[in-house]
């Protein structure tokens, strides 16, 4: 029995000798692969997320994925992944940029990321046009990805592609029940937000922004079933600038004048009121991003994109019907001495907030 113990000894050192051989032989070799300047299209559910941009990458030199912070950002879990399949040796080197930073539970269809991942090509030359024969990216980022962020496609993009500034417009979706608003007059006052303005008084100020001048292309606002959503183009949007925008056209809507989005854009005349609160974020969509001469391929992965997308759709579905059905039930029970209260139903139809019109008051 006295031998035992050392013998046990001796095999765990034996076995901590050959697992730590082990990782060694397996430390992957960047030098040994191209490297390529592609774009990626994201799509993202971000309804549960602290926004898209992740405040860990800060650090340059991130060359693992364990030095992450988990700040459940959309570029956290877009990181780990990309440094979980070798894609990318760190942060610094890969050259990462974005089209756009949406806030927490803002989601994104659109988003599109540029960055120099490895190659499986071989040539010394690698022409940016060239797909095939190249690694499968989206598969590739979408094995360690939540179901609910996406990568929908890629493509080669010339050394001087940046998402961000090499962007020609974005297009955002907002969705909103318009039962209870008057959607005409929320249509016209619309149009006035078009064209190159002054949006001091529709977003949120940051300090890194030394100017809030920005030019919206179209403003529209178009059914989808039987609810409806704003439609809003422009070349750049500043801090919260959307759901302020939304915001006040739900104020319209609830019988504010038209007319009042004019003055607000007049920044040397009106202020921003104090009831004047921008809307929520849940429902707005980062839906397009457009560029020139991009096109996004998505290789073998795309059938089970697709079928993934649909359980996730069904899913979605299922739960919908079942909040409409407790709430039909919740409708038809008594209240107070037994008296059943008639019309519920219309309360579905009642809208989210009692927004009274407001006058706006002119500067001195």
């Amino acid at each position: 029995m006295s031998n035992v113990q050392p013998l046990t000894n001796e095999i765990n050192q034996t076995t901590e000798k050959r697992e730590t051989k082990t990782k060694k032989e397996r430390v992957f070799d960047f030098s040994a692969f191209k490297t390529r300047h592609i774009a990626v299209h994201l799509s993202y559910v971000g309804i549960g997320y602290c926004g898209f941009a992740s405040s860990t990458l800060n650090e340059a030199n991130l060359t693992n994925y364990q030095k992450l912070q988990n700040d459940n950002t959309i570029e956290y879990y877009l990181f780990q992944s990309l440094f979980k399949t070798k894609l990318i040796n760190s942060k610094e080197d890969c050259k990462y940029s974005r089209c756009g930073r949406t806030d927490k539970d803002v989601s994104g269809f659109g988003q599109v990321i540029d960055l120099w991942v490895r190659s499986s090509l071989k040539t010394d030359i690698i022409d940016y046009t060239q797909h095939d024969g190249d690694y499968d990216y989206c598969r590739m980022i979408n094995s360690t990805l939540p179901v609910d962020i996406r990568c929908l496609g890629w493509c080669g993009v010339p050394d001087d592609f940046n998402s961000r500034f090499s962007c020609l417009s974005r297009t955002y979706h907002y969705y909103f029940d318009p039962s209870g608003y008057d959607v005409e007059a929320m249509k016209q006052a619309a149009q006035y937000f078009v064209g190159e303005h002054d949006f001091t008084n529709f977003c949120k100020k940051d300090p890194a922004v030394d100017h809030c001048n920005r030019k919206v292309l179209s403003f529209e606002i178009e059914p989808v079933t039987h609810l409806s959503r704003f439609v809003v183009k422009g070349t750049a949007f500043l801090w919260h600038q959307v759901r302020y925008m939304v915001g006040a056209l739900f104020l319209v809507g609830s019988g504010t004048d038209p007319k009042t989005i004019k003055d607000l854009l007049d920044v040397n005349n009106f202020t921003k009121p104090d009831f004047f609160k921008y809307a929520p974020a849940y429902p707005l969509v980062l839906f397009k991003c457009e560029y020139k001469e991009v096109d996004f391929v998505c290789d073998s992965s795309n059938v089970k994109l697709l079928g993934d997308l649909v359980d996730s759709y069904k899913e979605l579905e299922i739960k919908c019907l079942m909040r409409k059905q407790l709430v039909e039930m919740a409708l038809t029970q008594k209240m107070g001495e037994g008296k059943v209260v008639k019309d519920q139903m219309e309360l579905m139809k009642k809208k989210k907030s009692e927004l009274k019109p407001k006058k706006i008051t002119k500067n001195d």
